[in-house]
């Protein structure tokens, strides 16, 4: 449901923070998910006010202080509206890219045959294509042993399965990513499930694979070597390499996972005259960047570009000029320290 909390009819200039405690509800680390000095919402825009969408069963804290030093008498109230929980068709629509949200599917039931676990509960979105892209519908971060289906034609949940993965691409190998080729005017249902029976918290990232740069490849016979530029909080590469231009990254042309910028294919020139192309992907680590993106600049930082080239004999040089794809990992459930909010070392 969606949750307001309220501070406008305090009496001091206030702070507020809402946190979450995602697993053993250990209050000493819970995870910051909202923070909030002034609203003008309220009559004295001084005051502090918050909405959120909670989920069933979990455990939420709310943090009252006040800006700088400023202490006082608050009132403090909480209320909830109820809605359209992704539980069954049609599922939670979602709107614009980039998207994210937190979820729960230990609440939820088992509606569909997954392609995964057919008796684990799940969850469901919608999306409807405004152009031709290639987009990331990722789960990297969620607590517990993931599976991830894209569906398409007819009414929901699809008649026909685009993607489906199970462990792949993650900093967690329990978690699921996959890429897919949406078409403008069609529409697309994202299954969120678990492995066998597993449910718990998920977190669900879709998003348009980012834009490419440079990508250095050289024959050095027998092998090809290739250089890119580092990424910021990159703790590990993917290098993936087909015959085909438009290479979507699956574990079938996966060929290794360097943590440097540099990655040696040693069986690349075994097959002579064969045109191959590369995507090096990079995956950020979870100490990296805020674990929810600043919705207010309409965009994640943590996001960076990946490369794609290609070589033919006996090219040395290609620029990456093809979309490409960045696999980005943020632990949702990285704990958070309350001061992370605070303005003021004090707590009041």
């Amino acid at each position: 449901m969606t949750i307001t909390v309220s501070l406008c009819a305090s009496h001091y200039n206030t702070g507020l923070g809402v946190y979450i405690l995602p697993l053993l509800g250990d209050c000493s680390w819970p995870m910051l998910i909202g923070c909030n000095d002034n609203n003008v919402l309220c009559e004295d825009t001084v005051h502090s006010q918050l909405t959120f969408e909670a989920s069933a069963n979990m455990k939420y804290l709310f943090d009252v202080h006040g800006a700088d030093l400023a202490s006082g008498i608050f009132m403090i109230g909480v209320t909830g509206v109820n809605h359209v929980l992704a539980d069954s068709c049609p599922g939670v629509t979602i709107a614009s890219l980039p998207y994210q949200r937190l979820g729960d599917t230990r609440c939820s039931v088992n509606n569909y045959s997954n392609c995964v676990g057919p008796l684990s509960q799940d969850e469901m979105y919608n999306f409807t294509a405004t152009q031709d892209q290639v987009l990331i519908a990722s789960l990297c971060g969620s607590s517990y042993d993931t599976g991830l289906e894209v569906r398409t034609d007819g009414e929901c949940p699809g008649d026909s399965m685009v993607v489906c993965d199970d462990d792949y691409g993650c900093l967690d190998p329990l978690n699921s990513i996959v890429a897919f080729q949406a078409n403008v005017g069609r529409t697309y249902y994202i299954i969120v499930h678990g492995w066998a029976n597993s449910a718990g918290v998920y977190r669900l990232d879709v998003y348009e694979q980012p834009k490419p740069e440079q990508l250095v490849i050289k024959p050095s016979p027998p092998m090809i070597q290739l250089w890119w530029r580092h990424v910021e909080g990159a703790i590990v590469y993917h290098v993936y390499r087909d015959s085909i231009a438009n290479i979507v990254p699956s574990p079938l042309n996966l060929i290794g996972n360097p943590t440097d910028t540099m990655f040696v294919d040693s069986e690349a020139l075994m097959l002579p005259g064969l045109r191959y192309f590369y995507v090096v992907a990079a995956e950020i680590g979870p100490a990296f960047g805020s674990p929810v993106p600043d919705k207010a600049e309409g965009t994640d930082k943590r996001w960076r570009s990946g490369s794609r080239g290609h070589l033919r004999r006996p090219s040395v040089l290609s620029e990456g000029g093809l979309p490409s794809l960045l696999i980005s990992h943020t632990n949702a459930l990285t704990p958070t320290r309350l001061d992370r909010c605070r303005k003021s070392p004090t707590r009041k």
